[in-house]
């Protein structure tokens, strides 16, 4: 659990947290904003704990440009940003993308209707799709939430 910014034990934590078994292939899952946070946490020897990106290399949200600790960072926009507030916020995933499965309980249908935009001669379209997410094994990933105040 998390009281302030992401420390150093915090990230550290999440990885011992998921089983070895799942060594290769490990990510870190994050809103650009943590990411920032951690980008200026610095080592007792004051170094940064991020690798830095090569030179000439943009940040770019959801490209991987950063390593900490050998394992790769992808900054996810829709993840939680450092300025959620409440206890139990999922702020930092990490683990293996390929333990998740992803199963389709339900193929994309696509309906459309001439009649709702009528009036501005447009044709509404809607598409619904059932799917689901897991995580077949426990242990496969781990998440660092906010903490109670």
């Amino acid at each position: 659990m998390l009281f302030g910014p992401p420390t150093r034990d915090n990230l550290l934590d999440l990885i011992d947290a998921v089983d070895p078994r799942d060594a290769e292939g490990r990510m870190f899952y994050m809103h650009p904003l943590i990411l920032n946070l951690i980008r200026r946490a610095k080592n007792l020897q004051d170094a940064y704990l991020l690798e830095l990106p090569a030179a000439g290399v943009p940040f770019q949200p959801g490209k991987i440009t950063t390593r900490l600790w050998g394992h790769q960072v992808v900054t996810v926009n829709d993840m939680t940003a450092a300025s959620a507030s409440g206890a139990g916020v999922k702020l930092i995933a990490f683990g293996d993308p390929q333990n998740v499965v992803v199963g389709t309980r339900q193929e994309i249908e696509v309906a459309s209707s001439p009649h709702v935009l009528f009036t501005t001669d447009q044709t509404a379209v809607r598409a619904t799709a059932c799917i689901g997410v897991a995580l077949p094994r426990p242990g496969a990933f781990s998440v660092l939430k906010t903490a109670a105040w």
